[in-house]
């Protein structure tokens, strides 16, 4: 299956004590486009995506670096300002979606899960 295309992706980010979890509402979708290893994209909350990615049977992983494109962007994480790194793991089973576990890096309690579906052409 073919991964490289441009993306739809939702977030559920665990919050701080009482540990509530918040979930990106259906018009907070982030666009990003996989291509030949590399990641990009946008967020509606101001941030850009570059980073690179591996398919390898059904496991994907990724390494991508988030950084503020606006000055006044919000990050979906408490506590955490201007630029960060995800770890983000997962399994493609389906060429129209999959999703994806992780945390920042160096900040591995800042936790993170990324729904991913194909946008329509």
């Amino acid at each position: 299956m073919e991964i490289d295309g441009t993306w739809n992706v939702r977030y559920v980010v665990r919050q701080q004590p009482p540990f509530t979890t918040e979930e990106g509402d259906a018009d907070e979708v982030a666009k990003v486009i996989l291509d030949s290893g590399k990641v990009s994209g946008r967020d509606p909350f101001g941030y850009e995506f570059s980073g690179e990615y591996s398919l390898n049977d059904e496991t994907i992983k990724a390494l991508i670096v988030a950084t503020p494109y606006q000055s006044d962007a919000e990050p979906i994480f408490d506590d955490v300002a201007g630029q960060f790194i995800l770890n983000l793991e997962g399994e493609y089973r389906s060429p129209n979606h999959f999703s994806m576990a992780g945390f920042i890096v160096g900040n591995p309690s800042q936790k993170i899960v990324l729904i991913c579906n194909r946008a329509s052409v």
